[in-house]
């Protein structure tokens, strides 16, 4: 299990109680410039043996609700030290797509889990909550775990785990449970597995002349014996391209590249698998770099485009916005200034080619 979701949180080392614990919440999915197109809780198991998810349902309430939804989870076993998958659906469109899932929400409603705050309950039992749910109730009640983060009525402790976004997930920092969310959680900007072995300032990648050039640089390291470079088509499924000794131990700025001379035609995701010396693996963030021989590669989303929302616009370098224009041929500056409407943006490349892409917005 813990390949399918290695990108979303931090390993490590756990030296706890046998129980199930909510490690991480991810409530973005699917909004504009969101990482991912779902939002997704990840189970672990911190104990030495398996544990059943029998008779057990995960509950969520927005911040100040007293209305919970409820997902029956199935007879199943997390393995001791293991990890178990949920993706909740959502009704936007952007962001990549999540692994594989141990299981898929069919209770949640459509629009998922809120990103910065909300309640979430791991039961014991299948009743159904009501009111805040102050997590006082405890083990007597069927509570198992209990997150409320953010703005949230309700927390375990004296204060709420932190807030998430459209690009962050919540998670169990130091993997232990001393039922305060303030102090248990954290957040995490990067997506990825927020390695103490080493510390990135930079991971970037360049389109050359056939080629992709990958810098990253390190402000720390810590019994680091290197990377792998690991690359693909879809941002979920990844394989090695090259292997980059480390630093070992260093306090000092370190710089690492790599130039893929085989980039595949189109959008390119790429990250860092970081290995210690005793073999635990971390890996980076992931960034995308397209490659496109023609240098006329436009795509501009979400299409059709909501009133003030963000529009993206992923483009060759050779490509310039020139004109955003409507059906009268009034000039806009910048797609914030859209109303409803018809309108046409207008590339040109280097080379003097014209490209024309119609955008509209509701």
């Amino acid at each position: 299990m813990k390949k399918c979701f290695i990108l979303f949180f931090l390993f490590c080392a756990f030296n706890l109680n046998a129980q199930i614990l909510i490690f991480e919440l991810y409530g973005g999915g699917g909004n504009s410039g969101a990482t991912y197109n779902n939002d997704f809780v990840v189970l672990y198991n911190s104990g030495g043996a398996p544990a059943s998810l029998n008779n057990h349902s995960l509950q969520y309430a927005s911040s100040s609700g007293t209305s919970w939804a409820e997902q029956v989870l199935p007879n199943v076993s997390i393995a001791a030290g293991d990890y178990y998958f949920i993706t909740i659906p959502t009704t936007g469109t952007s962001g990549f797509a999540t692994p594989t899932p141990d299981l898929t929400s069919t209770s949640f409603s459509s629009g998922g889990i809120a990103a910065s705050s909300g309640k979430l309950a791991l039961m014991s039992n299948t009743t159904s909550l009501d009111g805040t749910s102050d997590p006082t109730l405890g083990p007597s009640a069927g509570l198992i775990d209990f997150v409320g983060y953010g703005t949230a009525n309700a927390f375990e402790g004296g204060s709420a785990a932190p807030s998430g976004s459209n690009n962050s997930v919540v998670y169990r920092s130091g993997g232990t449970d001393s039922n305060v969310n303030g102090t248990d959680f954290a957040s995490n900007s990067n997506l990825s597995t927020g390695s103490f072995a080493v510390n990135y300032t930079s991971f970037t990648g360049k389109l050359k002349i056939d080629a992709i050039n990958l810098n990253w640089q390190t402000s720390t390291e810590s019994n680091n014996q290197g990377f792998e470079v690991q690359k693909s088509r879809n941002a979920v499924n990844f394989e090695t391209i090259a292997r980059i000794d480390g630093a070992g131990n260093s306090e000092v700025l370190n710089n690492y590249d790599f130039v893929d001379t085989r980039p595949f035609e189109g959008s390119n995701y790429y990250r860092l698998k970081q290995t210690d010396f005793d073999g635990t693996a971390d890996f980076s963030k992931i960034i995308q770099v397209l490659y496109d021989v023609n240098g006329s590669y436009v795509s501009i989303y979400p299409n059709p485009l909501a009133a003030g929302e963000t529009l993206n616009i992923q483009k060759s370098e050779s490509l310039e916005l020139k004109a955003i224009k409507n059906i009268l041929g009034q000039s806009f500056h910048t797609s914030s200034d859209l109303e409803e409407g018809l309108y046409f943006l207008q590339f040109t490349s280097s080379k003097g080619e014209k490209i024309t892409k119609k955008l509209v917005v509701n």
